[in-house]
């Protein structure tokens, strides 16, 4: 009976496949598979199938050639190998002595390097879609767009406010695992069935009152498809989302994933900032709706170096996972209920879609303004410690969190006080790069054995780079800041000359000569032409505004204030750019040049290193001691231009 029913049936019966999808623009090329393998990093760990980059790169036309076939069928097939969507997963200690305990670990999956060529080929095709879909303020997968840019958002937003004497506060967020919560299906609609589908949600612990709501949700729309990418481009994510799985290190048992992003996928970090931009899009939206926006400041005549699109908010500026929320208000005594109704906004979203904020006075906490009492306005006061916190209900599972409320944090490796005290900050910058610098001293940068040259550049990339680079979005509002500043500069590079006791510490011109280092303000000013021209070239254009309103506001202490300082320190050493820059008001015409070039002024502060170390020269044939003998310290280290040598300003630690 059934033989006689089947064969008939087969000619009539329709496919129950997905309809074929193809967009030409998302296949790779034989030469974007080259130039993939030349960018791998060398010296990294392989997946199960023991193909590292050093292996590749030895003929990377060649290899590049033989891995193009299964990357172009696999891409034009939809279908990833299976080796491809998992691999082994070790867990490492985040500090020493976290290896005895159970926590405070990360997790690595050392996959397979073809799958990484693959990956970052997708990621490519990814990053337009996050261009044109994410907040300006978003972070973190963007190129050209540091940690700094996003830190000195924060601060001026503080400094702007505080100037002008309005309410103002910084919610920073925290949260736990984000990598690893990710709902997928807020990105790729779902091929699983209703009932394997809310499964998966419950496994991720959202609530019943949130389950039907996001599942709708999930159903009518999902990130990518949303955001204009092709349905070949949508399959590949969805492809690449399915079956994943993980071994354990040195174990045999595999285990299925359904959610998150895979750990040290090169697409991670681009496919969570997709899943991130939908999350705070969202959020504005209901934000909005309910008032809870902040209020833009007065206007202003703002430079066009400082105009940004109408529409443009601050968003939620954030560095990968990690983010904060700017809030204002009309008046102080409003502004902790905008504060907790924002937060409460803030949680109820990342419930919905999966994820889970930790609440602490380092993680997800308050700054406020100091001088006012907070539990006269609705905080609360904790019995035990007696610290002070705002109370957040989260409607979907009745859950209460104590948002604390505090005086200072530490944001994307800068410290935010309460008071807009950059001292902090400075003693942070400058203790973690001693820490490098004592733990390498003697065995590496003062070790005479070693070459000069391999000392002063292993000290410069582990130490001095970052504390420089990182010090270009502090605000400095004293001299006491910049010589403060000035000093821990050539205390770092006095590794390079270490002493014993009794020894004659050397010079602060003979140990910047030694390490051809620039003079400390010399130093910071460059870091501030790096950084202004990547706000020209890159943005975000929000924080463009921000420094301009607050340096209007105040024009001796916010962050576009110290450039007329640095036009006057390269004007020594180049007396040229005086004919581009007035004197009475060269900070405009300094962003007027960023308009046209923005390349000229980091190249004024180079020019002006290069005559600082002729300068340090002629200062060192000038000496009357002998070349063996390191000179006393100054008297004065941070005096006038030296008698001797026109246009060096000493600067000793």
């Amino acid at each position: 009976m059934r033989a006689a029913i089947w064969p008939p049936h087969l000619p009539t019966s329709k496919s129950v496949g997905v309809e074929p999808v193809f967009d030409i623009q998302v296949l790779p090329t034989l030469p974007e598979i080259e130039q993939i393998v030349l960018s791998l990093k060398k010296h990294r760990a392989s997946g199960p199938d023991c193909v590292t980059a050093d292996l590749l790169q030895v003929a990377p036309v060649a290899a590049s050639r033989q891995l193009y076939p299964i990357l172009f069928k696999s891409t034009l097939m939809v279908q990833e190998p299976v080796e491809f969507r998992g691999g082994n997963l070790i867990c490492l200690a985040k500090r020493a002595g976290a290896a005895l305990q159970c926590k405070d670990f990360r997790s690595i999956l050392l996959a397979s390097v073809p799958a990484k060529i693959q990956h970052r080929h997708l990621r490519s095709r990814l990053l337009p879609l996050l261009g044109q879909h994410g907040h300006p303020t978003q972070a973190g997968a963007k190129a050209g767009i540091s940690v700094e840019p996003i830190s000195l958002l924060a601060k001026s937003f503080q400094a702007a406010h505080h100037k002008r004497r309005l309410p103002w506060a910084i919610t920073f967020y925290d949260l736990q695992a984000a990598f690893y919560r990710v709902v997928r299906e807020t990105l790729v609609p779902s091929q699983q069935d209703d009932k394997a589908f809310r499964a998966l949600l419950h496994r991720v612990g959202i609530p019943s009152a949130a389950l039907e709501e996001l599942a709708e949700q999930l159903r009518r729309v999902a990130a990518l498809p949303d955001m204009g990418a092709s349905p070949h481009l949508v399959s590949l994510i969805q492809d690449l989302f399915h079956a994943t799985w993980f071994r354990m290190d040195f174990g045999d048992t595999l285990t299925y994933t359904s959610r998150g992003t895979r750990p040290g996928d090169p697409a991670a970090d681009i496919l969570f900032a997709l899943s991130f931009a939908a999350f705070i899009r969202h959020t504005e939206m209901v934000l909005r709706e309910q008032d809870l926006a902040a209020f833009p400041l007065p206007d202003a005549s703002l430079h066009p170096w400082a105009s940004s699109d109408s529409g443009s908010t601050v968003g939620f500026p954030a560095w990968a996972d990690d983010f904060a929320h700017l809030q204002n208000a009309l008046e102080f005594e409003s502004l902790q209920r905008r504060v907790q109704l924002s937060t409460q906004i803030v949680q109820e979203r990342a419930t919905a879609i999966g994820m889970k904020l930790t609440y602490a006075p380092d993680k997800t906490a308050a700054l406020l303004p100091p001088g006012h009492d907070w539990t006269q306005h609705g905080a609360a006061t904790d019995d035990l410690d007696g610290s002070v916190y705002v109370p957040v209900l989260d409607r979907l599972t009745q859950e209460s969190h104590s948002l604390a409320i505090i005086q200072a944090y530490k944001h994307l490796g800068s410290v935010l006080t309460s008071t807009g005290d950059p001292r902090p900050d400075l003693a942070h910058k400058k203790s973690k790069a001693l820490g490098v610098v004592r733990s390498l001293g003697r065995k590496l940068f003062g070790n005479s054995a070693i070459p000069l040259d391999t000392r002063r550049l292993l000290l410069r990339s582990l130490a001095v780079s970052r504390f420089v680079h990182s010090s270009a979005a502090l605000l400095l509002t004293a001299a006491l800041h910049q010589r403060t500043w000035d000093q821990a500069y050539v205390q770092i590079w006095r590794a390079l000359t270490p002493t014993t006791k009794g020894d004659k510490p050397a010079h602060g011109y003979a140990v910047l000569r030694l390490a051809k280092a620039s003079a400390p303000p010399l130093a910071l000013a460059r870091a501030r032409a790096l950084l202004l021209q990547k706000l020209t070239q890159h943005g975000p254009s929000v924080l463009r505004t921000f420094l301009y309103e607050h340096w209007i506001a105040c024009p001796q202490g916010a962050w576009l204030s110290q450039l007329q300082d640095d036009v006057k320190l390269i004007a020594l050493y180049v007396p040229s750019v005086q004919d581009f820059l007035s004197t009475h008001e060269p900070v405009h015409d300094l962003l007027e040049s960023l308009r046209v070039d923005p390349t000229w002024w980091p190249r004024q502060t180079r020019a002006a290193d290069k005559a600082f170390q002729k300068a340090l020269d002629d200062w060192a044939k000038k000496r009357q001691a002998p070349a063996s003998e390191l000179p006393l310290p100054l008297d004065e280290p941070s005096g006038p231009i030296h008698p001797d040598v026109s246009g060096l300003t000493s600067h000793d630690g």
